[in-house]
């Protein structure tokens, strides 16, 4: 009676074969390599055309705006928060105007708490040498005491 194989991968292969799956292989992964490169790059190339075109949009919108309202005597103006404001002159000077007012009154409150804070600078450095003081005549004490005794 003959042995029957088991179905399954032969034990060994020859090294034709074995050369040919390595080549079959390696040209199917040369396939997939160039095949993702190409998409990679066309991804790329629409990336920078859909960039492109959105920057051209962009400078369209702001050259329209730009002309609007340059048209109807609107000046840019920045608020402090970073929003962009489209204002008459007057409301820009009247803005800047407020602005200054109130950092005018900000230096003045600034320059009447200034003698509260320095009076406060005072007490405190006077209340620290009256401590320094004390440690030191304590501690005089306390020699002389240990001299006279020991």
């Amino acid at each position: 009676m003959e042995k029957q194989r088991e179905p399954g991968p032969p034990e060994e292969l020859s090294r034709e074969e074995e050369a040919a799956i390595r080549e079959e292989m390696r040209q199917k992964l040369l396939e997939q390599e160039e095949e993702t490169e190409r998409e990679v790059a066309h991804q790329e190339s629409e990336r920078r055309r859909l960039m492109e075109s959105e920057r051209l949009r962009w400078r369209v919108i702001e050259e329209e705006t730009e002309r609007f309202h340059g048209e109807h005597g609107r000046v840019r103006y920045v608020s402090s928060s970073g929003k962009v404001l489209w204002l008459t002159p007057e409301q820009v000077a009247q803005r800047r105007a407020r602005k200054s007012k109130s950092r005018r009154r900000d230096k003045r409150a600034s320059a009447r708490r200034q003698p509260k804070k320095w009076a406060a600078l005072q007490l405190k450095t006077m209340l620290g040498s009256i401590i320094i003081s004390l440690c030191v005549v304590v501690f005089i004490a306390v020699i002389i005491f240990a001299t006279e005794f020991l």
